[in-house]
């Protein structure tokens, strides 16, 4: 994907927290660029992941109608944060960067789930 001087390589290169960038449509990504060093998925697991990445997409541009239009979604990992940026119709934006820390209301949660389970 370049469009002009943009490209995937450009996005990945231009934040020192970003680790990989994919565009992804269907079950294949169209296009990626991974900063050297980190390690990629076998063929059959990036195959399995955007599938899921798909399905999870098209459920959460369900609730659109409800909350609003959909902007993106995080999951965070213990080392890293996967970002799913809606591109057009059909084409999902996946980013991966380092773990970032958690906010106040991460916190807040966490705190409450600990107290939950100590009843």
């Amino acid at each position: 994907m370049h469009v002009g001087e943009l490209s995937l390589e450009w996005l990945v290169k231009s934040h020192n927290d970003i680790l990989i960038a994919a565009l992804l449509e269907a079950e294949k990504p169209l296009d990626w660029y991974v900063r050297e060093g980190m390690p990629v998925p076998n063929e059959e697991t990036w195959r399995q992941m955007i599938i899921k990445v798909q399905l999870i997409m098209s459920m959460v541009k369900d609730a659109s109608g409800y909350l609003g239009d959909f902007k993106h979604l995080s999951v965070q990992h213990e080392l890293a944060v996967v970002r799913l940026f809606p591109v057009g119709r059909k084409k999902v934006l996946c980013i991966v960067s380092k773990p970032e820390p958690e906010s106040k209301i991460i916190g807040l949660i966490r705190e409450f789930i600990t107290r939950i389970n100590d009843l």
